[in-house]
């Protein structure tokens, strides 16, 4: 009987072999990870019963959101359907019925507060990069100058998600900001995604911040945008 880290490294294989996105294969693993330490026996001793378990305990005790779960559930059914080869009765591990929500945003006033809160002028603009375009972190760590189309008001997104190529808007308070930015960095590229985190992260987390002149409201919606930002980088263990 193989190990768990030998399975785990067989997965690793078979991830890179379908050729997903990296952070796709770093998020499977991770997932993979914390489900067989938290089941605390060998893979190739469990089915979809452990699985149910598993997915109840993010339901109940950690109450993590539908989306994070059918994560999780998406890296184990790979787990055991391709690396383990097993034929799961999906029916008994299916996914949770997401709820569409309409976001709460802030206001033109509020977002100005927020970029003014940043650290440094390279936290700043891509603070509003991310925020302007849509684009993702790992986006934004290939965005190049040449990708910047100040005539056609446009950013090109290299190698996206899903590995498609795409453009979206670009504001021109946005191309302000990265005319300011770039030259006097003398970058070709924005930066490393450990450092776009760091950067946008410290941004809405300033110390410093006046978020005096927020009223309630405001200041939940920042919150949230906070640990939205915080989550999507960091793993937290179950």
């Amino acid at each position: 009987m193989r190990t768990n880290e030998q399975i785990l490294s067989r997965m690793a294989e078979d991830l890179k072999l379908r050729g997903l996105a990296v952070r796709t294969q770093e998020a499977y693993l991770d997932d993979a990870r914390i489900f067989l330490k938290w089941a605390g026996q060998p893979a190739e001793t469990m089915d979809e019963e452990n699985i149910r378990a598993f997915i109840g305990h993010l339901i109940s005790v950690k109450k993590l959101s539908a989306s994070t779960i059918n994560v999780y559930n998406a890296a184990l059914r790979f787990l055991f359907a391709v690396t383990l080869n097993r034929n799961l009765n999906y029916r008994q591990i299916p996914n949770m019925k997401q709820v569409r929500k309409i976001p709460e945003i802030l206001t033109k006033d509020e977002l100005g507060k927020v970029f003014d809160n940043a650290y440094t002028l390279q936290s700043k603009a891509i603070l509003m990069t991310l925020y302007g375009t849509g684009i993702r972190l790992s986006e934004a760590c290939g965005l190049r100058v040449r990708d910047i189309d100040s005539e056609a008001m446009r950013v090109f997104v290299n190698h996206g998600k899903g590995g498609k190529d795409r453009y979206t808007l670009l504001s021109q308070t946005n191309l302000e900001i990265l005319r300011e930015y770039i030259p006097q960095n003398k970058v070709n590229k924005v930066s490393n995604l450990a450092s776009v985190h760091h950067n946008c992260l410290e941004a809405i987390t300033n110390p410093n911040a006046d978020t005096t002149s927020f009223d309630a409201k405001a200041r939940k919606k920042i919150e949230d945008f906070r640990k939205k930002l915080a989550l999507s980088h960091v793993k937290t263990t179950v």
